[in-house]
């Protein structure tokens, strides 16, 4: 039971436990060069109620799911790995997880992420990726900050002017990059965006997507002859503002 803080900044640091579920309600962190990993024993959850922070060479979870409880915290500068198969990363209702790096497995081996509570692509701002797949359940909400509408470049996942999910292929097709979405898609924008005709937020990219949320928040107001707009492509959604005379109805947002 961690209640203080674990850096690693400079050198490797090795948690392991052999019997029982590791509860962690302090700060585990990884930065500069340093790598921190988590060795579980007996296949037991590793439950953060605390914060996790990844940002260092990198922060690997071995041999256990990694359960994000209620008031929980993990943020994803670099890379958060998970080192073995079979395993998912479950964010439950009341968790965050942010960031602009990379989580997966090992191997190209998928890695379920399951949001039951809020994920928010970027730091604010930037890629998140992930192996795949991704599960949005009903209480799940996907956070998104807009300060413009530049995408950036993908390859660099600090760039671009919004947050954005990439549930990227993990091999040759692999069927695990896919995304299933229910819930909320929350969006914040700063005040000084004026959002134009044309204007969009391609914030989710996926291999394939099924599902669609059942509610959306935040999207700033337009003038009269504009509206909001949700566009569900096979591999992507996207926020965009088009003419609302050639909009359907149940396309419009406000």
């Amino acid at each position: 039971l961690n209640e203080g803080t674990i850096n690693a900044d400079q050198a490797n640091i090795i948690i392991r436990r052999n019997l029982g579920t590791l509860i962690k309600r302090g700060t585990l962190r990884s930065e500069q060069n340093g790598t921190l990993v988590v060795l579980d024993g007996d296949g037991s959850d590793f439950v953060n109620e605390g914060r996790i922070e990844a940002f260092g060479n990198t922060f690997v979870v071995q041999d256990a799911n990694l359960v994000n409880a209620a008031g929980g915290e993990i943020i994803v500068g670099t890379e958060l790995r998970f080192d073995n198969q079979q395993l998912q990363l479950e964010n439950r209702q009341g968790g965050r997880i942010t960031g602009n790096g990379y989580i997966g497995a090992d191997l190209n081996e998928p890695l379920p992420l399951i949001n039951e509570g809020t994920l928010a692509p970027g730091l604010p701002l930037g890629t998140l990726i992930l192996e795949g797949p991704y599960i949005q359940t009903a209480t799940g909400v996907l956070e998104i900050n807009v300060e413009g509408f530049d995408p950036g470049i993908p390859e660099n996942p600090t760039d671009g002017e919004f947050g954005w999910l990439s549930v990227r292929p993990t091999c040759c097709g692999d069927p695990s990059s896919v995304a299933e979405v229910d819930g909320e898609v929350r969006f914040i924008f700063d005040a000084a965006v004026t959002p134009e005709l044309g204007d969009a937020l391609p914030f989710l990219l996926a291999n394939e997507i099924s599902g669609r949320f059942s509610s959306v928040s935040g999207l700033p107001a337009l003038d009269p002859e504009l509206m909001w707009t949700l566009r569900y492509e096979h591999d992507s959604i996207t926020a965009a503002v088009a003419n609302a005379s050639n909009m359907k109805d149940n396309d419009r947002f406000n």
